[in-house]
């Protein structure tokens, strides 16, 4: 049995090499999920700089946002015209190139659940 301090120095001296003359596929960008829904403190707003700003951060490419769906059948966008849309256009001004895509995220009342 191997010891654990020889698989580190196995894995150490593996190497990649890059062949620049194949291209199997692109990566569009990286990106996060954003779950915040209330107003966003300094310290959240100093973390989506982080995120978001290409001068002050990472310049993520991708914002994958829950939008509120109170119950089976009724659609209400007021709490993310509040809180959500807010914090995607504050998104947007760090990076006008960012890619949102919107989700359902299904808020049950209690009878409503099976």
């Amino acid at each position: 049995m191997a010891s654990v301090y020889a698989k580190e120095k196995e894995a150490a001296q593996t190497s990649i090499v890059m062949d620049k003359t194949k291209r199997y596929q692109t990566i569009d960008g990286f990106g996060a999920a954003w779950l915040f829904s209330e107003k966003l403190t300094d310290q959240q707003l100093n973390t989506f700089d982080m995120l978001f700003s290409r001068e002050k951060g990472i310049a993520l490419s991708f914002l994958r946002q829950p939008i509120t769906l109170m119950t089976r059948t009724l659609f209400s966008i007021a709490h993310d015209r509040q809180y959500i849309i807010p914090m995607i256009k504050k998104a947007l001004s760090l990076n006008p190139d960012l890619k949102v895509m919107m989700s359902l995220d299904e808020i049950q009342q209690e009878h409503d659940r099976p």
